[in-house]
């Protein structure tokens, strides 16, 4: 947990600029949610003490909007609305 922290502070500046790139295209993204989607997807088979940062900052330049739909899709979304539609069982 706190190399990921360590990570998340290191790379704030890319994580900012990117995700007010995606902001500019309309796009509703925040640094939370493009670290996240780095974590799980780009660097899910890495230790983050052997990542390097070039490469991590790269990364994070390469994400897409696509790539990032699965995520922001339901960020309007919250927890209690999530489970009225996925249990909420009124048929």
């Amino acid at each position: 947990m706190y190399l990921k922290q360590q990570l998340y502070y290191h790379v704030f500046p890319a994580l900012q600029a990117r995700a007010a790139d995606l902001q500019t295209m309309g796009h509703k993204v925040t640094t939370a949610q493009l670290f996240e989607y780095c974590v799980e997807s780009r660097w899910r088979n890495h230790p983050f003490d052997q990542l390097q940062m070039h490469q991590v900052v790269a990364s994070i330049f390469a994400t897409t909007a696509e790539d990032l739909q699965p995520v922001t899709i339901f960020s309007d979304v919250n927890e209690e609305e999530i489970r009225t539609l996925l249990y909420d069982d009124k048929t």
